[in-house]
């Protein structure tokens, strides 16, 4: 979220890095950190398997 009023810019992972996906709609993205995938389905972000951390 950034702005006045808040507006939702992008989606960011557990850690914190910024996650290759569209604001809205479907699509899958990988944190480069930690090797977390995540899926955007419907508008909702959920975790998809959750490896060991790096």
């Amino acid at each position: 979220m950034a702005g006045v009023p808040a507006k939702q810019i992008g989606w960011m992972s557990q850690h914190g890095d910024k996650l290759d996906l569209p604001l809205t709609g479907q699509g899958t993205s990988t944190c480069s950190a930690t090797g977390l995938q995540y899926q955007l389905q419907n508008d909702k972000l959920t975790v998809l398997e959750n490896p060991t951390c790096k």
